[in-house]
């Protein structure tokens, strides 16, 4: 049940002997949260095997046969089902998989079983460890060269059509500028290298309160939910416009859940997991990244998954509402000023009032109200819009 998905969590210690299918996947307990061996017979289905046949009779018949039950399906307008299998790779840590207290949560199921409902093949594999980061995906911590090795054999697996990299929640709030983007260049580079025509995205998570500090700026703070899904939301747009790789707000769509629909449970009891709601809601939000369709998940079961249909229904319908900045980056003079606007599709929520935020008011200030920049030195920052329902886009703006 999977699209050739990769997805990249950095939560938990993994040890991997070879990349298999999901069903060859045990889950074994080891230290941490989402500890997940892959154990199995690597199938190298990126490798093409060219094979020659001799065709001495029957030749005709096959082409009359071809014939025959191809042009009903064309007839009728095509299927869904006729669409190629998507692979997708999740990279990640317990925000994309874990086990823990005996139960198994993953984004993998629902988002194949979603794809199934519609009448899509997809297959969805995830390398997933315990509070990993993207650094050490990326080779550059030597104590967890493993990780590496477990992505790139993984990369090097399968031909995939979507790899989505999640970093760990904490370091991107910290750290963003000087670890996330460093490694998410060098993990770019190894994708473009071995997977050039796979969809690169980073998966960004949700604010959560686990009751500790986290540093910013150099000091040390505790944050609510909402001021911690913030946090994620400018550093993940911040690092996707730098390195060129769209975000999927996953985070977006968890705050203005719990807003909205305040009777969906979405956190486990330590404030910091995600239920399995949690874990439906984001399959629900790769669904449309990947489709552009609102997902019906109506009569599928999805293990440890309840919710009323009225529940499920209201999570599905949420993915459809976005916002996006009219332009990715504006380039000013020192003293020059020009306008940036938030585009919105929102059919929950009342008030849409738009506040624009500066990342750095000593490169550039904006007027939160109109979203008119005026540079004031050189440099880069970030302009941050967030509607009063909670939809939030970004765009860089380049002082010269």
């Amino acid at each position: 049940m999977r699209e050739n998905c990769l997805l990249l969590n950095c939560s938990g210690s993994v040890s991997i002997k070879n990349i298999m299918t999901k069903r060859q996947i045990a889950h074994l307990p080891v230290k941490g949260y989402d500890n997940i061996d892959i154990n199995g017979k690597m199938k190298n289905k990126g490798a093409h095997l060219i094979m020659k046949k001799k065709i001495k009779q029957g030749i005709c018949m096959v082409l009359v046969l071809l014939c025959i039950f191809a042009a009903p399906a064309e007839a009728a307008g095509g299927n869904k089902n006729t669409k190629k299998e998507l692979h997708v790779l999740f990279v990640g840590n317990s925000m994309s998989q874990m086990k823990m207290g005996g139960n198994f949560y993953t984004i993998e199921e629902p988002l194949e079983k979603l794809a199934k409902a519609a009448g899509y093949s997809l297959d969805a594999t995830m390398v997933t460890n315990g509070g990993a980061w993207l650094k050490y995906y990326a080779g550059q911590t030597k104590k967890y060269s493993s990780y590496y090795r477990q992505f790139m054999q993984a990369l090097k697996s399968e031909t995939w059509d979507y790899i989505f990299l999640q970093d760990y929640s904490k370091r991107v709030v910290n750290s963003a500028d000087t670890e996330m983007y460093e490694a998410l260049k060098k993990l770019k580079r190894q994708i473009k290298k071995y997977q050039p025509q796979a969809k690169i995205r980073l998966y960004m998570t949700c604010g959560y309160d686990n009751k500790k500090q986290v540093t910013i700026n150099g000091k040390k703070r505790r944050l609510t939910v909402g001021q911690m899904q913030e946090y994620l939301a400018q550093s993940y747009f911040n690092q996707g416009l730098l390195a060129g790789v769209p975000v999927v707000p996953v985070g977006t769509y968890f705050e203005r859940c719990r807003r909205l629909y305040p009777d969906i449970d979405l956190y486990l009891r330590d404030g910091w997991h995600t239920n399995y709601a949690g874990y439906y809601l984001a399959a629900c939000c790769f669904f449309w990244e990947i489709y552009q369709e609102v997902p019906d998940g109506s009569g599928v079961q999805i293990s440890g998954l309840k919710l009323s249909d009225q529940q499920r229904k209201n999570i599905e319908s949420l993915v459809a509402d976005k916002a996006s900045m009219n332009a990715k980056k504006i380039n000013l003079s020192v003293g020059e000023s020009k306008n940036v606007s938030l585009k919105v599709k929102d059919t929950h929520s009342r008030k849409r009032e738009v506040i624009y935020k500066s990342l750095d008011t000593s490169v550039a200030r904006v007027n939160k109200k109109t979203g008119r920049v005026t540079a004031v030195k050189k440099g880069r920052t970030i302009i941050f819009a967030k509607t009063t329902g909670g939809l939030q886009a970004a765009c860089a703006v380049y002082v010269k």
